[in-house]
């Protein structure tokens, strides 16, 4: 029979000694010690676990009082005692971040279980959008994602910025050096603020010498009282000019008015008269304006091309015809003749003007849509004739109608404007033809980046990536800017 050497622990926990063997002298109490007291064993018969020594104390021989072998563990905390205590580098976050932390996501995953209790709770509610929705983390971080973008563009659509622009022309006159135009387009019947108060501010935090309107400033929307409220709000009296564009109301009625008054009155659409009573002329000839000893001309760019001889004869010989049908008793004659005569007259102050102008005067035409370079072309040609029926080829263009192109993607820009001219017929056009300064022959064309979305594009009217602008240009003679340096 195999003879198990493995020892029993003695009742009081210890291990017995081997037959024959003596205590050692370590088990032995020192001189002047008290006996340790002999452990006593648990009420369930199993033994205490063993005592550790005081502070200070080591172990005698490597075996604990009463005859114990000291535990691995207990060696190697005798060791680390013997070497002193551990230097430890402890990175700690401030209580304020835990606890900030840990608050945020409890919020968090709390909206998202009350959101989900509420929509459980409207399952059986016919009228509640919201039934079956499960708000998980992901949609509800989706949506926060697209709640800040919206938020944006609402942001990008009512701040209005200012493009500023340098434009030389050569042999501008030296009174004319600095001189600067305000321009402002495609309103399209918005409103920024209260009575339009966004717009002026920044309008009125402006310092220039001419305003001018090119085109679409009350829209297809026929409601022009947010035109009359940014025209009652501006602050600096200077001259202001303003054109209709594609999408306005037609300028003239389309019969007279029957209260009658002057000739004007009887011709003119309500919300022309309304613009006009606030300040604002409606240029349809072309006009006059001095600055020091220099002329600086204003003119519609539809006058351009036209023979204004043969245009003012051409209306004189109908205003005869009509005077005599109006005196036989024609209807259509005497509805006609007012509307005849007005145009008449903007011809012949155009062909008045014509002799007053020189090569040395400044040409500005203003037109809604920008022209293509076949159309300032044939101006050239036209000019070029010296005689007294064509207008000067304009030295600067200033026109509206794309709105910047209305929407833009990211690191293409605009990528359609509402024109037939254009390459693919608007499709991915160049974005100097979208906006901004280009260079057509000896004339420059600006295209105003516009305040609001053309009628033309059929998109969401708002704007995206695009920020409504107005535009202050200064005219200078530094032939540096024109050559690009």
């Amino acid at each position: 029979m195999q003879k198990d050497d493995h020892k029993k622990p003695a009742p009081g926990g210890q291990a017995a000694p081997a037959a024959g063997e003596k205590p050692s002298a370590g088990d032995r109490p020192a001189a002047g010690e008290k006996p340790a007291a002999v452990e006593k064993a648990a009420p369930s018969g199993k033994p205490v676990a063993d005592a550790k020594p005081a502070a200070g104390e080591k172990p005698a021989d490597g075996k604990a009082a009463g005859g114990r072998s000291v535990s691995e563990g207990a060696r190697r905390a005798a060791k680390k005692a013997a070497k002193g205590p551990t230097e430890r580098t402890v990175m700690k976050l401030s209580k304020g971040v835990r606890v900030g932390g840990k608050s945020t996501i409890e919020y968090t995953k709390e909206v998202i279980t009350r959101f989900n209790t509420f929509t459980q709770s409207q399952q059986s509610k016919r009228l509640s959008k919201l039934r079956g929705v499960n708000m998980t983390f992901p949609l509800f971080l989706a949506l926060s994602v697209l709640i800040l973008v919206f938020a944006l563009m609402a942001l990008q659509n009512s701040s209005v910025q200012v493009d500023r622009q340098t434009i030389s022309l050569v042999g501008l006159p030296e009174d004319l050096e600095g001189y600067t135009i305000l321009q402002i387009s495609d309103l399209h019947g918005r409103d920024f603020g209260s009575r339009q108060a966004a717009l002026l501010r920044t309008i009125n935090a402006e310092t220039y010498n001419l305003m001018v309107f090119t085109g679409d400033m009350v829209g297809a929307s026929g409601n022009a009282q947010p035109f009359y409220d940014l025209l009652d709000g501006l602050a600096a009296k200077r001259p202001r000019y303003f054109i209709p564009g594609d999408s306005d109301p037609a300028i003239l009625r389309s019969s007279p008015k029957k209260e009658g008054g002057t000739l004007e009155q009887v011709v003119l659409s309500d919300w022309v008269l309304g613009a006009k009573q606030r300040g604002v002329e409606l240029l349809s000839a072309a006009t006059e304006i001095d600055v020091g000893q220099s002329k600086m001309w204003l003119t519609p760019a539809y006058l351009l091309n036209l023979n204004i001889t043969d245009s003012v004869k051409l209306l004189q010989d109908q205003i005869t015809q009509e005077t005599e049908g109006s005196i036989d008793g024609l209807g259509v004659d005497h509805n006609n003749l007012p509307f005849t005569t007005w145009r008449f007259n903007q011809f012949k102050a155009t062909q008045d003007a014509i002799p007053k102008m020189s090569a040395t005067d400044v040409q500005i035409a203003l037109s809604h849509i920008p022209p293509t370079e076949q159309y300032i072309t044939v101006s050239q040609e036209l000019g070029a004739k010296g005689t007294r029926s064509y207008l000067y080829t304009p030295d600067l263009v200033l026109a509206g109608h794309y709105c910047g192109g209305g929407w833009k993607l990211p690191f293409i820009g605009a990528f359609y404007i509402p024109s037939t001219y254009a390459p693919r017929h608007g499709w991915f056009p160049a974005q100097s033809d979208v906006e901004g300064l280009k260079q057509l022959g000896g004339t420059q064309v600006y295209t105003s980046p516009g305040l609001g979305m053309t009628d033309r594009i059929f998109l969401p009217k708002f704007r995206l990536l695009n920020s409504p602008k107005i535009t202050v240009i200064t005219l200078t003679r530094a032939i540096g800017d024109l050559i690009g340096s």
